[in-house]
């Protein structure tokens, strides 16, 4: 195999992580790569680090932006991509070192568009355990190809490794001009894949877990503001308008529950403060003709009591807290 392989790597403040990142990038088996590191306007010597990279290993290219997001990073990327086939990773992840190759024979023996490796995270104060696990973990690769339907209804019932594009490969001629959303930024990555996913494409899992996800205060997810819930919110929104333009009602209802289950966990979880909260439930609220047709029984009970009577919910979690001690 001789295909150029464009890896894509935004970085925004990470000289802590990156070190790491590039270590499991140098040592990949695979060598035929065009490693694109953007930075999004860092503010903490990243940009001198991407730059030394740059100088030392002419399979760099390096791309000094303004601070734009992630899905802004990673579309500058995209357009400088040579490779036939585009792998995605985080700045503060690390790969095993088969992860190229494995992947790459997986597309090429099976001409599928997409493949990906499940993630694996790693809380950081357990980073250093991820050494063993890459030792414990020597291949050979073990690959399963799944038609397009199969892979459709993997990703919408959360059985596939395609939710997050970390360790994701695909191929150039797939993306096309399909570019990241930058008006998300939580959920951008699963929209992106989704966006190239429904073009009717083929996919390749990697039955072992070789992408190590580090776990850090820094990660989006832990983001609690109403901004983050509506970007968690309308990720699913878009995904469920256009479900159900194509006619597949089934998958557009799951995304319509899930968009009711990321307003049960931040008012569960008491992640929004008192404002940002009456602004999501009036959001959930105005979303009711579309959500609510969609949810079964208990979901019609749990929509009722979190979004009319929300004093009644706080008082069933007391009483669950009671009985659990």
């Amino acid at each position: 195999m001789e295909n150029l392989i464009s890896v894509i790597i935004p970085v925004y403040n990470r000289t802590n992580y990156l070190p790491e990142c590039m270590d499991s990038l140098f040592a990949q088996s695979y060598r035929n790569l065009q490693i694109i590191l953007v930075d999004d306007g860092s503010t903490d010597g990243s940009v001198e680090l991407c730059r030394r990279y740059a100088r030392e290993d002419e399979r760099i290219h390096f791309i000094a932006a303004d601070h734009g997001g992630v899905s802004a990073a990673r579309n500058l990327a995209l357009e400088a991509a040579k490779g036939e086939y585009v792998l995605f990773v985080d700045s503060d992840d690390v790969i095993h070192p088969l992860l190229v190759e494995a992947l790459l024979r997986g597309l090429v023996e099976s001409g599928a568009g997409m493949a990906s490796t499940r993630c694996l995270g790693i809380p950081n104060d357990k980073w250093g355990d991820v050494t063993s696990l890459i030792q414990n973990s020597p291949g050979p690769a073990e690959t399963r190809h799944r038609t397009h339907p199969e892979v459709l209804d993997d990703f919408f019932n959360g059985c596939s490794p395609f939710g997050v594009v970390g360790g994701v490969m695909m191929r150039r001629d797939l993306i096309g001009d399909t570019r990241f959303n930058t008006d998300l930024f939580i959920g951008e990555d699963f929209y992106f894949v989704y966006q190239n996913l429904i073009k009717g494409t083929d996919a390749v899992y990697l039955r072992q877990r070789w992408y190590y996800y580090r776990d850090h205060a820094q990660n989006s997810g832990g983001i609690t503001s109403y901004d983050a819930f509506w970007t968690r919110f309308y990720r699913r929104k878009l995904v469920w308008q256009n479900e159900e333009r194509l006619g597949r009602i089934q998958y557009a209802n799951i995304q319509k529950r899930n968009g009711l289950s990321i307003y049960l966990r931040a008012v569960t979880n008491h992640s929004l403060n008192k404002a940002d909260g009456k602004k999501a439930r009036a959001t959930i609220k105005a979303h009711r003709k579309e959500i609510f047709p969609a949810l079964r029984i208990q979901g019609k009970i749990r929509y009722f009591i979190a979004v009319y009577l929300p004093f009644l919910q706080r008082a069933l979690k007391k009483i669950r807290k009671l009985f659990k001690k």
